[in-house]
């Protein structure tokens, strides 16, 4: 990654209050939801499903290191399917222990998911440690569940949501044929310190079918999002209207193909920079945008503060129009800074942001301390970093935070 550089804005108002969902990053954390009976594979079953058949609510599936070709189903009830991982913390147990979803009778030859999580699946149900692959799916999910610290690889989609969500934390997605987060329906949940690199399609594509019910959020935050064949993130409009709302929070989106955070029309989801207007209101806050063909394209309720947009290839900021507002932002060698978009007068911050090579801003950098901590405009929600969140005499630009160590995972 090269050096980069940013813009900035400000304001004040309505507060945004993010939905809160536990992280699960511990193993403390994992282990706090198992309630019951260990049964261990295969020592004591000789199958996963089979061990899963026999838990009960609460219980853990431990699965020793090995490859294990089964199409896995959880549902009715509450169970942690995990490695060895989760009990001796070795990490070399992920990498070890492979849920293979290859079958040569199937068409493709791969079953259509490695695991499928039904609907009446149990809130404290959980997928930790392993290393999921070649599926069409790699978990088909529609419930809110935890799925930590695991590898996708060489999937279709890695996961497909269907209306679930809940946590997806620490894993690493790559190399996937298709998208590496897919959210269909009404998902809502918590996406953070996941790294997305190397898919063939978009890192994260949502869809926004219709619904009516009560508000659903998607938080999406400290992951870097990478070197992905579409978009980093795609947002996908469908005719009728969708209750949901997105915050898009301190994460790294570089190297992109196409945009790194795009909007579709018309359930498109063939990226043509056509920056569609959509209604639904997404927070775009802290993040580090670079070295893209697009940075932000579209969006019609955009609320955007204290990012660094630089190396675009083409246009940072894309008819970001309509009921968007664009606050201090760090643009810096862009092919174009801005068309059309809301940008506030005076909130651009036009300097290298100097950056290493994982998107920390090094000493020097004018992204330091140049961030504003709140963002308000006419009918436009306004948003309030945390003070928690940033130290200094003012929030940093970017998706790092330099005096508190915070941001997206290292590279490696």
């Amino acid at each position: 990654m090269k050096h980069f550089t940013l813009t900035f804005v400000l304001a004040a108002s309505l507060c945004f209050a993010v939905q809160t969902f536990a992280t699960g990053q511990s193993r403390t954390e994992i282990q706090s939801r198992v309630s019951g009976t260990t049964h261990r594979v295969p020592e004591e079953f000789p199958t996963i499903q089979a061990a899963i058949n026999a838990a009960a609510d609460g219980d853990l599936v431990l699965v020793a290191p090995g490859t294990y070709n089964e199409s896995l189903t959880l549902d009715g009830k509450s169970v942690t399917v995990a490695s060895t991982f989760l009990t001796t913390g070795d990490e070399g147990a992920i990498a070890k222990t492979i849920l293979d979803g290859t079958d040569a009778a199937a068409e493709e030859g791969k079953m259509d998911q490695v695991i499928f999580v039904g609907p009446a699946a149990g809130a404290n149900t959980q997928i930790v440690g392993f290393t999921i692959q070649n599926g069409d799916d790699g978990i088909s999910c529609e419930a809110d569940i935890y799925i930590v610290r695991n590898r996708f690889i060489a999937n279709d989609d890695a996961i497909d949501y269907e209306g679930g969500g809940g946590v997806c934390a620490y894993n690493v997605f790559e190399h996937n044929e298709d998208d590496a987060i897919d959210l269909d329906g009404p998902c809502q949940g918590l996406f953070e310190h996941n790294v997305i690199r190397d898919n063939e399609d978009d890192g994260i594509e949502i869809r926004l079918h219709p619904y009516t019910g009560p508000l659903r959020r998607v938080t999406i935050r400290y992951n870097r999002i990478e070197r992905n064949g579409e978009d980093g993130i795609q947002f996908i409009d469908y005719p009728d209207p969708s209750n949901r709302e997105f915050v898009i929070e301190r994460n790294l989106i570089a190297d992109n193909e196409m945009a790194g955070i795009g909007f579709m029309s018309n359930m498109n989801s063939h990226e043509s920079y056509e920056a569609a207007s959509v209604d639904e209101r997404v927070f775009v806050i802290n993040n580090t945008i670079v070295l893209n063909e697009y940075g932000i394209t579209g969006g019609g309720s955009i609320v955007a503060l204290n990012n660094i947009i630089a190396h675009t290839e083409m246009t940072a900021l894309r008819k970001v129009a309509y009921h968007s507002v664009i606050g201090r932002t760090l643009l810096w060698n862009n092919g174009r800074d801005n068309d059309s978009s809301n940008l506030l007068a005076d909130a651009a911050v036009v300097a290298d942001p100097i950056l290493a090579k994982d998107g920390n801003p090094e000493s020097g950098s004018p992204a330091i301390d140049a961030g504003a901590p709140s963002i308000t405009r006419d009918h436009a929600a306004g948003y309030a970093l945390s003070p928690a969140t940033w130290s200094g005499k003012a929030p940093d630009l970017g998706a790092f935070e330099v005096g508190l160590k915070v941001g997206p995972p290292g590279t490696e």
